[in-house]
């Protein structure tokens, strides 16, 4: 709370920056609404709870890919976890959400006035997320503890670039048959800073009479998500998972089911069942 109220009093924040990190990442956990914070055992860990390391019993690679806006837009995501000894584990994983082939028309028209389509040009828009993680067994009083080193660069073709860095941090404990888990993203605020290429369109905007772009950096505040899960024993074959999740931001009013000034939060809740832990 204390870098959430520093934030506010001494920067100015650009609502949803880096909101390409609010998706998630792993199929399973976007198919439960990304209600799984208190029980990820995979790869996806990284991203979600990187206290859960500690739970895995043998190396794993994950790869994902889903594909938005009926495949104008691909998120992909891949990560690698491993444990070290009995008490320590890390992962790592990288992510990219990102809209390629976008046409470039600012000199579709010759300088003498003239159409010509072989002046188009094609660009990528995307955004990178790198994941570094690790997790202590037993940290605190029972509470496996991890946390996240994020670098983050975004890229709009040949126009403007941006270097990002922030960490998360994260909990979990068991209590007889239920679990919870804990993260706060962002914890110390994530900071990227942008910079433009000037000369790719400094002609274009001084002729619609656009004021030309600043570098400027942009500043994404904590949140935080905690869980409640249980695993239900159904019979020798079927076992089930529930788990309540609540997300806690702290950058004023959103969309959600409870929201103010100051913070927003909104409930989600997520049930898988599992044949022999196969299907």
């Amino acid at each position: 709370f204390f870098f959430v109220f520093l934030s506010f009093s001494v920067h100015s924040q650009i609502k949803y920056s880096n909101e390409f990190l609010q998706i998630g990442a792993g199929a399973r956990a976007l198919s439960l609404s990304g209600t799984v914070v208190a029980n990820t055992p995979d790869a996806s860990s990284v991203y979600w709870n990187p206290s859960s390391l500690v739970d895995i019993n043998q190396r794993e690679l994950e790869l994902m890919h889903a594909s938005y806006f009926s495949g104008i837009a691909n998120f992909d995501q891949i990560s690698y976890i491993q444990k070290t000894n009995e008490t320590d584990a890390f992962g790592i994983m990288a992510l990219r959400f990102g809209i390629d082939n976008i046409m470039n028309t600012s000199n579709l028209i010759d300088d003498q006035g003239n159409i010509d389509y072989n002046r188009i040009e094609m660009f990528s828009t995307a955004d990178y997320a790198f994941l570094f993680s690790y997790a202590k067994k037993d940290f605190f009083q029972g509470f496996d503890a991890g946390g996240n080193l994020k670098v983050i660069y975004r890229q709009v073709g040949s126009f403007a670039r941006s270097w990002g860095f922030g960490f998360d941090i994260s909990l979990q404990k068991r209590f007889g048959k239920w679990k919870f888990g804990a993260i706060s993203r962002d914890v110390t605020s994530t900071f990227n800073t942008w910079s433009f290429n000037m000369e790719e369109f400094d002609e274009v905007y001084l002729e619609t009479g656009n004021s030309l772009p600043e570098n400027s950096s942009e500043i994404t505040l904590p949140s935080l998500q905690v869980g409640l899960a249980r695993i239900f024993t159904i019979n020798n074959n079927f076992s089930a998972h529930t788990e309540i999740d609540v997300d806690f931001h702290f950058d004023g009013e959103r969309n959600s089911l409870y929201s103010s000034n100051i913070m927003s939060c909104n409930p989600h809740i997520g049930t898988e069942i599992k044949f022999k832990d196969i299907i």
